[in-house]
């Protein structure tokens, strides 16, 4: 189910249930992998939120903006592959 959301921008949702998923299957990987990059998405949500609500995110926000976005250009351009 946690793929479904995901695939549906869904982030809530997909992260309960990969955490349910965890709970049945603490020794599988890709569980693991998906439930971080579910929250990964939702804190890079939550900061570019923040950056249109303050017109202007901390530096040290931005940076982490940055980074974030940079991490998931890496998983798309991994997928693609």
């Amino acid at each position: 189910m946690g793929n479904i959301h995901l695939r549906q921008h869904r982030l809530e949702a997909a992260r309960e249930a990969y955490k349910q998923s965890v709970k049945l299957n603490p020794h599988e990987a890709d569980v693991w992998h998906n439930l971080a990059l579910t929250e990964l998405r939702q804190t890079t949500a939550t900061l570019m939120r923040a950056r249109t609500e303050l017109q202007r995110l901390p530096d040290e926000d931005e940076r982490l903006l940055t980074l974030l976005l940079k991490l998931q250009r890496v998983k798309l351009e991994h997928e693609k592959i």
